[in-house]
């Protein structure tokens, strides 16, 4: 789907990745999530609120409290 839009001179936005985000958690598929957030940062999107909820929950739904406790403050300073 983003290759498409951007094949098309559409750039995605936070809507469009925070959508694919989640769709990728709902996947249980928590590393490529992780990627399409560091591409999303690459890019020079900003993460919105829902996400920095979307891999919070992720995380946690993975035991990992570490990570979803860092990107918590990590939304909260920004």
């Amino acid at each position: 789907m983003k290759l498409e839009m951007m094949d098309k001179g559409v750039s995605p936005d936070a809507v469009t990745y925070s959508s694919l985000i989640q769709g990728v958690c709902q996947q249980r598929r928590l590393g490529e999530s992780c990627d399409l957030f560091q591409e999303m940062l690459s890019m020079g999107v900003p993460p919105d609120e829902f996400t920095y909820t979307t891999l919070i929950n992720a995380y946690c739904v993975e035991g990992d409290l570490n990570k979803a406790l860092h990107l918590n403050d990590e939304m909260i300073q920004k």
